[in-house]
């Protein structure tokens, strides 16, 4: 018989389509709801941070990325989770992001943008309407009487995508300059009394997002006499080129070194508007500033900063200047140069600061002609010096980096900004045999130059061009997605094809290809990436040339990807644990040890308050950040962490040492113990509070390598520990030998069926041999209280395990009522 209770078909029909029209309108609304964050957001991070802003439009993500979950979207979910992980930091802490922070936030904003389905033509609009570089958008005036005129020169300019307009008389100039601010500012020699005048004007009409412009001096002829009193003016330089063709290829030039320069301050600072005053005359002369108002925050600061140098207050709030220069040289900045800045007139001190590791002084008021140029010479000075040591390695010639220079920036690209697009380029000459052919060997030599200059002065950042053949460059591209990827280096190529080279009498056009590789987390080779290139080249030149190859591809979000993967990525990324990190403590009880407050520390990784069902430990965590290459990340979290809860909860009068696990692939980062001892400085932490512990198993196979690594981190002044778990197939006795290990732990042997004399008893003669060399041991990973007769009798000095205390919020055992 017919089932009385199915449905028809049109009804089981009409529900599925029912069913479909509520997810897609659940779907949009997701998605309107999502663009509607971001674009408060985008507001946020425009203006000033305002904590309670913040912190209100962070419990709209929270609810948003419930959402996504929910809705199984997790195309959004995943953005939504790791920019949740990176606010909560901020919001849970009270802090205010720095500029690299904030920019860390605005790419994860972005991301989640994408995700959302705004569209790239939205994306491309706003970002148009924001753009402020490239040739494309560029102002060039030029002032000159007809008589004076390069005939070509406007010309030129204007195939390059400059906007060129003449002038003859300086009012005219100056009623220009009120409407826009011109990129190049060109000048013939006759109005060179003009030049000061005429640089103050486009200085306080240029805004401060955009390059500082170019200012040049068109002159027949030049002396040193000249450039100087042109550049005293406020002139970049004199060029006495006539050539027009010439001239664009200066103008390059000039442009390529500008943004090679990318010179970086921070300004250390509590007057935020002494501070202001100096990011402002410095940003106008185009170098990248960062102001810290907390010393405390300096540490972190240089490693995220990276500055060319440091303007530093000689006197801050809760700090002194000279202690703080003291701090920076000892953490691995020793050839940084510090200027300090003081209304301080005592002759005697500022030799005291000099003395102490500072590199100049400059007395407040400030002076802006004083600032610049002291700025301009240290830094210019420390690259010299830097460059002296660098030049037989080929770091850098003119506009072009070292192969080994951009090899090292793109395997740094390819594991550091995988939330961008980066992308390894090569440009080349097409039919380049026999364009060489024809131009001779010095006209080839000279055509090289133009291209480096040119691509160069479209190149944003240092160390981004190398010269990789005839004729062939490659170019490594930071762009914020595969679009704009496309867009830019399709432009570029246009550019340098659509333009003439050499010289007006003897001109040139040339024919380009270029092709682009994006570079993914998992490269750990510079020659497969140059090799995977090159085959693109090769397709694009087989199919006749002029033309762009491309290979942007990379692994989108999977909707199937482990959630514990995305949140350890999430976490990992954010400059903090805050909020999404819970730690507990393990005593270590002495046995025949005397010392007392040494606990074992753990950190578990947990969602932000959105969920808390999902609860990661170490041995969860590692190896998904092993996977992800992120286990310096991890362990840097870990001991952060473990320093903030250390300054804000520690009573000063207690005892305390914290044993941290480390990975040894941590060790083996040189920059590793330079940060921790900045960590332990900002935190104000003495060094003897921690003890790292080592993997024995991991430490054997790399010992040779880690001998200098160890010393560093005893020369800090913290223990190291030698945890032995499982069999050591030899070379037991070479690792209890290792002096830079002052402890040494030792884990049961067996699960709790295994009887206490049998599970420690293959540690008795490794226990006796570590003791007589001055070892302290520790005994861990206790099953029973039995095993406790069996460590004293053995000779232990201190025992671990769940038997004797579990795992406590704090360090908050009370050893005296430990009688074992």
């Amino acid at each position: 018989m017919p089932d009385t209770n199915a449905s028809p078909p049109q009804a089981r029909e009409k529900i599925d389509t029912s069913k479909a029209a509520a997810t897609a309108s659940g779907d949009r609304a997701l998605r309107q709801r999502t663009q509607t964050f971001v674009e408060g957001w985008r507001q946020t991070l425009g203006g000033d941070w305002i904590p309670e802003r913040a912190s209100a439009m962070y419990d709209d993500l929270e609810r948003l990325a419930a959402m996504a979950e929910e809705q199984a979207a997790s195309q959004i979910a995943g953005p939504a989770l790791e920019l949740t992980v990176y606010l909560c930091s901020f919001v849970d802490g009270g802090a205010s992001p720095n500029p690299a922070q904030r920019h860390g936030l605005e790419q994860l904003i972005e991301r989640l943008a994408a995700a959302s389905g705004e569209t790239a033509v939205r994306r491309n609009v706003r970002k148009a309407a924001a753009a402020t570089d490239d040739s494309a958008n560029r102002h060039a005036f030029y002032l000159r009487s007809n008589e004076r005129d390069v005939p070509g020169f406007a010309t030129a300019l204007g195939k390059q995508g400059y906007v060129v307009r003449p002038f003859q008389e300086r009012e005219s100039l100056l009623r220009a300059i009120e409407e826009v601010s011109p990129d190049v500012l060109l000048i013939d020699e006759a109005f060179v009394a003009e030049v000061h005048a005429l640089t103050e004007a486009v200085q306080r009409q240029r805004p401060a997002h955009k390059d500082p412009s170019l200012c040049l001096v068109l002159a027949d002829e030049t002396d040193i006499t000249r450039t100087l009193s042109a550049q005293r003016a406020g002139a970049e330089t004199v060029i006495v080129e006539r050539d027009p063709i010439a001239l664009v290829s200066s103008l390059d030039t000039l442009w390529a070194q500008r943004r090679a320069l990318g010179y970086r301050v921070l300004i250390v600072e509590d007057d935020r508007g002494q501070a202001k005053f100096c990011e402002s005359i410095l940003r106008h002369r185009g170098m990248v500033t960062s102001v810290c108002e907390d010393p405390a925050r300096v540490p972190a600061t240089l490693d995220e900063f990276k500055p060319d140098l440091v303007l530093l207050d000689l006197y801050l709030p809760g700090s002194n200047g000279i202690e703080l220069a003291q701090r920076i040289r000892e953490s691995g900045h020793a050839f940084l140069p510090i200027v300090f800045l003081s209304g301080e007139h005592d002759l005697d001190l500022r030799f005291d600061a000099i003395r102490m590791g500072a590199d100049d002084f400059i007395t407040k008021p400030v002076k802006p002609r004083h600032l610049v140029t002291t700025v301009e010479s240290r830094i210019k000075r420390a690259r010299q010096l830097s460059a002296s040591h660098a030049d037989s390695r080929g770091e850098r010639r003119g506009n072009l980096a070292g192969r080994d220079v951009l090899a090292r920036e793109v395997l740094r690209a390819a594991r550091e900004e995988q939330d961008r697009c980066p992308v390894l380029a090569l440009l080349a000459v097409d039919d380049v045999e026999d364009v060489q052919r024809s131009l001779g060997f010095t006209a080839a030599g000279t055509l090289s130059q133009q291209l480096a200059a040119a691509l160069a002065a479209e190149i944003r950042g240092a160390r981004t061009l190398c010269a990789w053949g005839e004729l062939k460059f490659l170019i490594l591209l930071h762009a914020d997605d595969e679009l704009t990827a496309r867009q830019q280096l399709d432009t570029l190529r246009q550019k340098v094809e659509g333009r003439p080279w050499l010289s007006e009498g003897a001109s040139v056009r040339l024919h380009f290809s270029l092709c682009g590789l994006r570079l993914g987390a998992e490269l750990n080779n510079v020659e497969t990436a140059l090799e995977r290139v090159r085959a693109l080249l090769v397709v694009a030149q087989q199919a006749g040339g002029a033309r762009c190859e491309f290979d942007l591809r990379t692994a989108s979000a999977d909707s199937s990807e482990d959630p514990q993967v995305r949140l350890v990525r999430a976490i990992l990324r954010a400059p903090s644990v805050r909020g999404t990190a819970h730690f507990a403590f393990q005593p270590l009880v002495p046995l025949t040890g005397q010392i007392v407050g040494q606990y074992e520390a753990r950190m578990t990784l947990r969602p932000p308050k959105s969920s808390q069902a999902l609860m990661l430990q170490r041995d969860d965590y590692m190896p998904i950040a092993r996977e992800l290459g992120m286990v310096a990340h991890a362990d840097r979290h870990l001991l952060r962490g473990v320093l903030e809860r250390v300054r804000e909860k520690r009573d000063p009068e207690q005892e305390l040492r914290l044993y941290l696990p480390i990975a040894v692939a941590t060790l083996l980062d040189p920059a590793f113990a330079p940060w921790l001892g900045a960590e332990l400085g900002a935190h104000g932490v003495a060094s003897n509070v921690l003890a790292l512990e080592f993997d024995a198993e991991e430490i054997r196979g790399e010992l040779a390598r880690l001998r200098n690594a160890l010393e560093s981190l005893q020369r800090i002044g913290v223990r190291l520990v030698l945890t032995i778990r499982g069999a050591i197939d030899g070379g037991m006795s070479k690792l209890l030998a290792v002096e830079a290990f002052g402890v040494v732990k030792f884990a049961r042997d067996g699960d709790a069926s295994v009887k206490p004399d049998a599970a420690w008893e293959r540690w008795s003669k490794p226990m006796a041999e570590a003791r007589s060399v001055g070892k302290v041991t520790v005994a861990c990973d206790l099953a029973g209280v039995g095993d406790v007769g069996v460590l004293l009798r053995l000779g232990a000095h201190y025992v671990q395990g769940d038997p004797l205390s579990g795992w406590l919020p704090d360090w908050s055992f009370d050893f005296a009522e430990a009688v074992l």
